[in-house]
């Protein structure tokens, strides 16, 4: 199977995957989509080198995973035959094997789906094409008029080569849409040439180029493809938010440019943009991006592109001296941008500002950075440990003697792995090797840490989990002012600073006869790390250290290799909905919303915390007024349009009517949602079908009729319903009431 053809309707899989890639060039496209399917499949991606790989082959992990193992390199065939051999008894877990091409036959016997990016001929250049036009971001409404003479442009330039790399068709094709979308353009207007494109996305190739050049069209080339998007009727906010997505994946691939000479190379196929240039990019871009938005609601289509050209020119005006202070004037805006942007609220889907403060608090240099860098750094970071206290009206719940705090460790919930192996540490006696703590904000890792230090601390029995409750340790109100505690953030400015003092003192007799260290944030900066290698080596009698991480593959591998790793899970729902009710007076709000936030919670403990004092701020004890604290209130909207589409007389024009008031990309989520909720029955899945359980009821009732109707088994019908709405070529309104119109036309397909 070529790569294009899985690209277009990826699907859960089990088994073994093999992705052969020639150029390379749809790599990051098919690891986005291996990503997606583990997050369908409710599982973690892990990453393998091909020797751990064959060790855990059939060996489960702690938490159910997709296994990639990237294989680089000249000598990888041997490496991808042995893999391949053990594919015959099947893996532990799905596992995708990733390599170049070879010339030698695959092994014989072996179990596994095979993927390679083809190499173009006449025979697949329609598959090819179609896969192109679903990903490419410069087709415009009137190239549907010019279709045939592009196909026809295509088969020609093929059949001159007889065949042709994937990265060459993708450049002849952006090429040719470029040209045959302009109006009044014909066949001769096409030559052979080729651009020079770096990616699929106009707006991400004209982007970094615009930042890593001096090149005179190519702020041109920026505004040409924001306005592209604008004819085809992206409003305000989606185009900031597309450009503001854009500049996340800048940022993720940029690098340490010349200092003095940022930004200042010629823009290649392959431009680079310098970490300076980016950071100074998208601080400014998201205190614009958040005046744009809040001050403006849709205005007519030039003001917008005026402004970005304005804001554009000031940048490049900023950029032409680094080692100075390019963010002088607008430190107080920047600082009040972070901070506005830190409590935007994202539980449903992430937002890319976020996404963008957070690459901006975690920039790390290898060499000395300009002040001005430091400073914006820390300004990131302040603003997101800055949290504006609000006022409280709520008359039945006070949030502020809400207790939060839990006496020892006995009473952590869903996490008997972690509990265990304490339980083993305090029987043993044994607490010299560091506990390394990894899950994600708000699981909980900080609280179980503390706890963990706070037994450890105490003067009593340390045989047991619980402390005594009546030492002075433990009559310490919090275990932060204990003498025996040190904690400290290692991706603090001074991190390394901190490291060297809590070794220094560590040096001398301490107060206490038992000293507990725990690092946060032990991700995020293995300088930091190195510095506390050697006491971690040592692992000082007296001194037991904790680690916290949100991903332990990030953390310093020898750090890593000398701690026990222990993963923080997601808490199963009827743990989260004791916590929801210990937190939340649940005699004063009815039962559906203590559902509702075990819902939105995801099992995460901070998440559930952070919905109950919304609740309890907002006064919504009903489940409707928590829905619309939430942003679920559209789970009414989404059931009456499938209502619409299962119904015998459907109308295309009544169902999109149902879909009034959202975006695009909101109203494809939601959707998608919905389906889900109707293939999965009667559990609720989804937060925002709370509530309405006769609606889904009935809706699940008529979708069972179909396939009893027309001689199909529900799986088949399901599986199509799944390969329509799960395709990633849908990305606007039309493609919805396209899809929309298949589906109708498959459910009455048997009966023509």
């Amino acid at each position: 199977m070529f790569d294009v053809e899985w690209l277009l309707s990826p699907a859960p899989f089990s088994g073994v995957l093999l992705y052969s890639y020639r150029s390379g060039v749809l790599r990051p496209a098919v690891l986005r989509h291996l990503r997606e399917i583990a997050r369908q499949m409710g599982v973690e991606v892990a990453s393998y080198d091909a020797a751990t790989l064959e060790n855990m082959w059939s060996v489960p992990a702690l938490l159910d995973e997709l296994r990639i193992c990237d294989l680089t390199g000249t000598k990888t065939q041997p490496l991808v035959q042995k893999l391949l051999s053990l594919a015959v008894d099947g893996p532990a877990a799905p596992t995708v094997i990733m390599a170049p091409p070879s010339s030698k036959p695959l092994r014989r016997g072996a179990k596994f789906l095979h993927i390679e990016e083809p190499r173009v001929t006449s025979a697949n250049l329609a598959k090819v094409v179609r896969y192109l036009a679903s990903t490419s971001d410069l087709t415009s409404l009137d190239l549907a008029s010019r279709q045939d003479p592009l196909r026809r442009h295509l088969r020609r330039w093929i059949g001159e080569r007889g065949h042709a790399g994937l990265p060459e068709v993708m450049q002849e094709f952006d090429h040719a849409v470029v040209h045959y979308s302009n109006p009044g353009s014909g066949e001769q207007d096409v030559g052979s040439g080729s651009f020079a494109f770096a990616g699929r996305s106009y707006l991400m190739n004209s982007l970094q180029r615009f930042l890593a050049s001096d090149e005179a069209f190519a702020l041109s080339q920026l505004l040409r493809a924001l306005a592209i998007r604008k004819d085809r009727g992206a409003r305000d906010a989606e185009l900031v938010e597309q450009l503001l997505k854009a500049s996340v994946r800048v940022r993720e691939i940029s690098c340490c440019g010349v200092p003095g000479s940022a930004g200042r190379k010629s823009a290649s196929r392959s431009a680079t943009v310098a970490k300076e240039v980016s950071l100074l990019w998208s601080a400014l871009l998201l205190s614009w991006s958040l005046a744009c938005t809040s001050t403006r609601t849709d205005p007519a289509q030039m003001p917008i592109l005026v402004e970005f050209d304005h804001f554009c020119r000031d940048f490049k005006r900023r950029l032409q001296d680094l080692a100075a202070d390019p963010l002088n004037g607008c430190w107080t805006r920047i600082r009040e941008t972070f901070r506005a942007i830190s409590i935007i609220d994202d539980i449903e889907r992430p937002d890319p500002r976020k996404e963008l403060l957070c690459s901006i608090s975690r920039e790390t240099f290898c060499r000395p950075a300009y002040p001005w860098i430091e400073k914006l750094r820390r300004t990131a970071v302040g603003a997101q440990g800055h949290r504006p206290k609000a006022a409280s009206n709520s008359p039945f719940v006070d949030q502020e003697s809400t207790n939060t705090e839990l006496a020892s460790l006995s009473d952590v919930m869903g996490q008997k792995h972690i509990l265990q192996e304490l339980r083993d540490r305090f029987q043993s006696g044994r607490h010299d090797r560091p506990l390394l703590l990894a899950g994600p904000d708000g699981s909980g890792k900080r609280t179980i840490g503390r706890l963990y230090a706070k037994a450890l601390l105490c003067e009593g029995d340390r045989a047991e989990l619980r402390p005594c409750g009546s030492c002075p340790s433990c009559t310490t109100p919090k275990v932060e002012v204990n003498f025996g505690y040190f904690e400290f953030d290692v991706s603090h400015d001074e991190g390394v600073s901190h490291v060297n003092q809590v070794i220094r003192n560590l040096r001398y007799v301490p107060i206490t006869d038992r000293r507990v260290v725990l690092i946060t944030k032990a991700d995020r900066s293995s300088e930091a790390i190195n510095a506390a290698l050697k006491t971690l080596e040592r692992g000082a009698e007296a001194t037991s250290f904790i680690l916290l991480a949100e991903d332990e593959r990030k953390v310093e591998a020898a750090a890593r290799s000398r701690s026990a790793v222990l993963r923080v899970r997601p808490l199963p729902e009827d743990d989260a909905r004791a916590l929801a009710q210990r937190w939340l007076a649940s005699n004063q709000v009815e039962s559906a919303v203590i559902e509702l936030i075990v819902k939105s919670g995801r099992g995460v403990p901070g998440s559930v915390l952070k919905l109950c004092r919304e609740v309890a701020g907002a006064s919504a004890s009903t489940l409707e007024q928590a829905k619309v604290l939430f942003g679920f209130s559209w789970g009414v909207q989404i059931l009456r349009y499938w209502q619409e589409l299962l119904n015998d007389e459907f109308q295309s024009a009544q169902a999109m009517n149902c879909l009034s008031g959202m975006t695009a990309d909101d109203a494809i989520y939601r959707l998608r949602a919905g389906l889900r909720q109707l293939l999965a029955g009667d559990a609720i899945c989804e937060p925002a079908f709370l509530g309405l359980e006769a609606d889904l009821r009935e809706l699940i009732d008529c979708l069972d009729r179909h396939p009893a109707r027309f001689g199909q088994t529900r799986v088949a019908l399901c599986d199509e319903l799944a390969r329509h709405w799960f395709d990633d070529a849908i990305i606007d309104y039309e493609h919805i009431v396209d899809v929309s119109v298949k589906t109708r036309q498959l459910l009455n397909a048997a009966s023509e």
